[in-house]
């Protein structure tokens, strides 16, 4: 599954466009044309260390179709974000996603982490620089093609390099 996953990540994000702005494409339904770039706030400084970005492969979504969406992580150097699974400390990224009734988006896919150990054996399981997490959106055959609808995430992420900084934003 990780070879699998990581060519879909590198065939995605060769694809992945500036931000996510997607129009009307045959009988399709037109999606948010708004950047989809949000800027979490680091407490006390106001700039943030991780910025999200949210990314389709395609131009539509489909009534009765799975598109592929990306959630893109641009990590500050010498920062890091936890991965969704065996870790010592740290808390990984979370979704809650707000989609029209009826869509449904499936569970994330994670490309291989980078072990990290801290001072006293702690393991952790990281992202530096940048991380692009996958999910599939499927749309009920009942959609109604040729209408814009919304489609957000609300994220938040603990980013960390001597200090650990809680950060959320919606995309």
């Amino acid at each position: 599954m990780t070879a699998t996953l990581g060519c879909i990540l590198t065939a995605f994000i060769a694809g992945l466009p500036a931000s996510l702005s997607l129009g009307t494409a045959g009988d399709a339904i037109a999606a948010p044309t708004s950047t989809q770039q949000a800027e979490a706030a680091e407490p006390g400084v106001g700039d943030s260390l991780v910025t999200p970005t949210l990314h389709a492969d395609t131009e539509a979504f489909v009534p009765g179709a799975t598109t592929w969406v990306a959630i893109r992580l641009r990590i500050e150097p010498g920062w890091h974000v936890y991965w969704d699974g065996d870790n010592d400390t740290g808390m990984p990224l979370s979704v809650k996603w707000t989609l029209p009734r009826g869509w449904e988006a499936g569970p994330l896919l994670w490309p291989a982490p980078h072990r990290y150990i801290s001072p006293g054996d702690i393991l952790d399981h990281v992202y530096e620089d940048e991380v692009v997490v996958l999910t599939s959106i499927r749309v009920p055959e009942t959609a109604v093609p040729e209408r814009r609808v919304g489609v957000s995430a609300d994220l938040s992420w603990l980013v960390c390099k001597d200090v650990c900084l809680p950060e959320d934003a919606t995309v």
